[in-house]
């Protein structure tokens, strides 16, 4: 558990943008809580609720390029709660070792699989292609990019998705849980440094 803590702190230290320096010394405050966070983690999710401050993302506007007058030249940062951001990257595992040991996902899948990439999924790609080529057989290409994918994830089919797969039902009611009347709010900073927060808007599609 240290381990996935220590990531998940670096990762939200990275947004937040601050150092590693400075994200290393919230450590050594944040391990000795390893056993309270293990009795919290299992009373979530053997009664398959989540508490709703856990529920409720802090969106941090991040400039990508471009004219920074310009909204769309900014990138949404969805951040929640420390401590459920390390029981998500629990669930996470449990469940794709779930999918792997049992063939679940195919092959084909380069997306989100460690050891796999964009990188390897165009190497693949290209000599499937090269190869069909050198033997004279004709090729079509189809490219579908989907806008806002993960913004867009309607609860329903999400739920038949992840209840197809095998998956214990009260992970399932967890994760729905998890979803199901999450809040988010903007968060900006003055020219003083204070956060300025907008009013809180319950959240309707997608996933974090």
């Amino acid at each position: 558990m240290f381990m996935i803590l220590q990531n998940v702190i670096f990762q939200c230290g990275c947004v937040l943008g601050l150092t590693m320096l400075m994200t290393a010394k919230v450590l050594p405050f944040v391990a000795p809580q390893r056993e309270p966070l293990r009795r919290i983690f299992q009373t979530s999710l053997t009664s398959r609720e989540l508490p709703a401050d856990w529920k409720i993302a802090n969106i941090t506007p991040v400039f990508k390029k471009g004219y920074r007058s310009k909204l769309e030249n900014y990138q949404p940062i969805s951040l929640t709660s420390v401590v459920v951001k390390l029981l998500e990257r629990i669930v996470y595992g449990s469940i794709l070792k779930h999918l792997t040991t049992n063939k679940i996902l195919s092959p084909k899948q380069h997306g989100f699989q460690s050891g796999k990439s964009i990188e390897t999924n165009f190497l693949e790609s290209y000599e499937e292609i090269t190869d069909l080529i050198d033997h004279r057989h004709p090729v079509d290409l189809l490219l579908l990019d989907f806008a806002k994918a993960f913004d867009r994830v309607p609860y329903s089919r999400l739920h038949s998705k992840i209840s197809a797969i095998g998956n214990n039902q009260a992970v399932v009611d967890w994760m729905m849980n998890f979803l199901i009347k999450c809040k988010q709010k903007v968060r900006l900073f003055a020219t003083d440094g204070k956060p300025i927060y907008s009013e809180e808007a319950e959240v309707m599609s997608g996933v974090p």
